[in-house]
């Protein structure tokens, strides 16, 4: 017998769970699947100031159920349901599950569309890129920007999830298609949309992906936000990369308003074995105001033991103008910075990577 549904997330979960493995009278034509990740790393910190310390972090260790029944052999509706699990549990709010991309939707041939929490498109041109995504050195902590409000505290950057957002991904034509997501109240503390929707979102993206290349342009806004009734926000991102052999060579850039920030960023994987591969990606910040660049170098080496079991060894730093306090650890990961400004913030990590 499943368990009575509540609140709280453990006892989600399990009810999930449950009602994803119980036997069901669904049709044969209707599929579920549980799925997920654990990562966890062992780092040593140096802020450059008076923080150095060992630490283990859980970078982005997930699980997801699916689900996807056939109405027809041109309409399916899906369901996911995700969520981030703190496996270490050392941040101060003491979470152990936060939804990630959590939503309903119908797919056939004519595209998909969805509507509940997701990536948004301007963000999925950062994950296809970035070669140390969930670990240290990964490019949010350059592309994320979450600016300082002027009544304090810091606005929701970018790299982000929408909620309450109504999507519509198309069809692939000869490799392009068009990613498309709006969200009506986007910042709303309450919950709700206020008057003429002043705090909604839009991101969209149209992306080329066929054979070895991939290339995709995206622009994201915010309107205001209500924290800060001054603050509306747009972000304009190209990415790419193409696989030339054992190479996989990235690039990305990135302009901002409000601030008006620039980021660049490139990056080299080679394959030198069927297990073993070498990395490294160097990212910029041209930081709007004066002292508040910033750049980051990541250099690492992956073992993929099997086809789901990763081990990983990697080395990033951060260097900061003197009004710029970026590290390379807290991004995908349950660390913390130690803003500390004006320093090289450095880390090496191991760690492993377990998808099932």
């Amino acid at each position: 017998m499943c368990p009575t549904m509540n609140n709280k997330p453990g006892l989600l979960v399990a009810t999930l769970v449950c009602a994803l493995t119980a036997p069901h009278s669904m049709a044969s034509d209707t599929e579920w699947d549980i799925y997920g990740q654990a990562r966890l790393h062992l780092n040593y910190l140096d802020d450059g100031a008076d923080y150095s310390a060992t630490s283990v972090s859980t970078n982005a260790s997930v699980l997801g159920f699916r689900g996807k029944h056939a109405f027809s052999e041109e309409l399916s509706g899906i369901i996911q349901i995700e969520g981030q699990i703190n496996l270490t549990n050392n941040q101060s709010t003491n979470e152990r599950f936060t939804f990630r991309d959590s939503f309903v939707g119908l797919d056939s041939d004519w595209g998909l569309v969805r509507v509940g929490r997701y990536d948004t498109p301007l963000k999925l041109l950062r994950t296809r890129t970035d070669l140390f995504g969930n670990q240290i050195g990964d490019a949010r902590g350059i592309t994320r920007n979450n600016t300082q409000l002027s009544g304090g505290g810091r606005a929701q950057g970018f790299d982000e999830r929408l909620s309450s957002a109504v999507g519509y991904r198309s069809p692939a034509f000869n490799g392009v298609f068009l990613d498309f997501a709006y969200s009506p109240e986007s910042r709303d503390a309450d919950g709700f949309a206020e008057d003429n929707n002043p705090n909604d979102a839009v991101s969209a993206s149209l992306t080329y992906q066929a054979g070895p290349l991939y290339a995709a342009i995206a622009h994201e806004r915010y309107g205001r936000n209500q924290a800060d009734s001054a603050l509306e926000r747009d972000a304009t991102r190209v990415s790419a990369y193409a696989d030339l052999g054992a190479f996989r060579i990235t690039g990305h850039a990135q302009t901002l308003s409000d601030p008006d920030d620039e980021t660049y960023g490139v990056g080299v994987r080679y394959k030198a074995t069927d297990k073993v591969f070498l990395k490294t990606q160097f990212y910029s910040l041209n930081g709007s105001g004066d002292n508040r660049d910033a750049d980051m170098l990541a250099v690492g080496a992956e073992y993929r033991y099997v086809s789901n079991l990763t081990f990983h060894l990697n080395y990033a730093q951060v260097n900061n103008d003197s009004e710029q306090s970026i590290d390379p650890w807290s991004q995908g990961s349950s660390l913390r910075s130690t803003t500390a400004a004006g320093e090289t913030n450095r880390v090496v990590a191991t760690g492993v990577r377990y998808q099932f």
